[in-house]
């Protein structure tokens, strides 16, 4: 989560903390004004009607399956094997944009396109 959606967070539950008299209603009027969805304010509502911080905890999200650490090893010998994205992508049930962006992020590897030398293509 970054630094704008812990503000954001923060801002909200503290001022239904201090307008809960006020009621859901009163705080959903305010923040709608600065274009927050209904859904957002009313989960964050929650979170304070439970008194759970408005922080959500790291790491909460989904489990990765194909950017793991051994996943990623694999993908490196396979481009050393001069496998092609496509291949990669069969093999670990991906996109192949998917695999570009391991590739990118994850690695040193550098993804490149066979091109046709043109002295040696017949016209």
């Amino acid at each position: 989560m970054n630094n704008k959606e812990k503000c954001l967070r923060e801002r909200i539950y503290k001022y239904y903390e201090d307008n809960r008299s006020e009621g859901e209603k009163f705080t959903l009027d305010r923040f709608k004004g600065e274009k927050i969805n209904k859904s957002t304010i009313y989960r964050i509502i929650e979170r304070a009607e439970n008194k759970s911080c408005y922080n959500i905890a790291p790491g909460s999200g989904r489990i990765a399956t194909i950017r793991t650490a051994k996943n990623i090893r694999r993908l490196k010998v396979m481009f050393d094997n001069k496998d092609g994205v496509l291949q990669a992508a069969r093999k670990f049930q991906c996109s192949q944009a998917c695999i570009c962006k391991t590739l990118k992020n994850k690695t040193s590897i550098k993804r490149r396109k066979k091109q046709k030398i043109l002295k040696r293509t017949v016209k």
